[in-house]
């Protein structure tokens, strides 16, 4: 039986495509180069976990070559598939398990100071839970994750908007899906969030950045 599954949905990062909302303070380039610095974070940390087979999904598909010099040889990479956000985790999930993973937890990459033990955690609860969702204060969700495949958290979602969570909640009463739920955390997407990274030793390479930017002193 295959382990636990773990992918990390994320951006290839050019600046002016990733975390544009920090502009200004930041430049395109140095959101950019925060950016890279949270899947450093991300990707340090996930590595340490225990029986748990690590995968990474990018987007664009193009940007095969620069995915390999920004995470471990450990981490299977592989190209998102499908229009929309929800139709690319759907497809996520898809792939792992027909690899044969029985547990697949799926995370973005716009928390890089979440604790590992949600993740745990999250496998943890698949038993007897279906689905586990780890709100974000923003209204969306941090982490998804499921012991089998189903539509309805994904397909014909309206994403970017503080009622997500709710919404996927809303779905899976409806289809009397059973669910766990993790403690809220927080994503790192406006300038205001960008405190919550001071002396953070859960995202050191992201406040080290900053730091040395002068935006964090």
């Amino acid at each position: 039986m295959e382990p636990n599954a773990l992918v990390i949905m994320f951006k290839v990062p050019e600046p002016g495509t990733v975390k544009t909302r920090l502009v200004p303070p930041l430049s395109y380039e140095e959101a950019s180069g925060l950016y890279t610095c949270f899947l450093e974070d991300i990707f340090e940390k996930v590595s340490r976990l225990r029986d748990v087979r690590l995968y990474a999904a990018y987007t664009p598909e193009w940007a095969e070559e620069k995915v390999s010099g920004i995470m471990p040889d450990t981490i299977e990479a592989f190209a998102q598939e499908g229009g929309d956000l929800g139709e690319r985790m759907y497809n996520a999930f898809l792939r792992l398990f027909e690899k044969g993973h029985k547990k697949v937890s799926l995370i973005g990459s716009d928390s890089p100071d979440m604790p590992m033990e949600f993740i745990e955690e999250s496998f943890r609860l698949l038993d007897p839970a279906r689905v586990v969702l780890g709100p974000a204060v923003d209204g969306g969700y941090y982490l998804i994750a499921m012991n089998e495949l189903m539509a309805a958290p994904f397909i014909n979602m309206r994403w970017s908007n503080d009622a997500v969570f709710k919404e996927t909640v809303r779905r899976l009463g409806e289809k009397s899906v059973r669910y766990e739920l993790l403690k809220p955390w927080h994503d790192i997407d406006r300038v205001e969030d960008l405190p919550l990274l001071k002396e953070n030793n859960g995202a050191p390479r992201s406040y080290e950045f900053l730091k040395a930017l002068r935006i964090l002193l």
